[in-house]
């Protein structure tokens, strides 16, 4: 992955992190900043794209007391569609036939 767009995915995820503890739950307030502070550990981290993508559904999906499944979508050029490039929490044989 290019360092500019891990930089700029980590800011993001700092932006993500400084508005979580806005709200006024501070225990839902701390496992939000708990599973946004993770996330920025794997974007720094990860060895390559698909690796980053996996790690980060699936700390979603542990991490979020509502997510029981999650996905994350990529634009496709060649097909002009957004195709699932990571799933965590159900089939992924259903979700690899997923375009929108």
């Amino acid at each position: 992955m290019e360092p500019e767009t891990v930089r700029h995915l980590t800011g993001e995820v700092t932006t993500s992190a400084s508005h979580a503890g806005d709200e006024p739950d501070s225990a839902g307030s701390a496992k939000q900043m708990e599973v946004v502070y993770e996330i920025a550990k794997i974007l720094s981290s990860a060895p390559d794209l698909t690796s980053l993508l996996d790690s980060v559904v699936e700390k979603l999906v542990n991490g979020v007391d509502a997510a029981e499944a999650s996905a994350i979508l990529l634009f496709s050029d060649s097909t002009q569609v957004l195709e699932p490039a990571s799933v965590c929490g159900f089939n992924r044989d259903v979700a690899i036939r997923m375009r929108l």
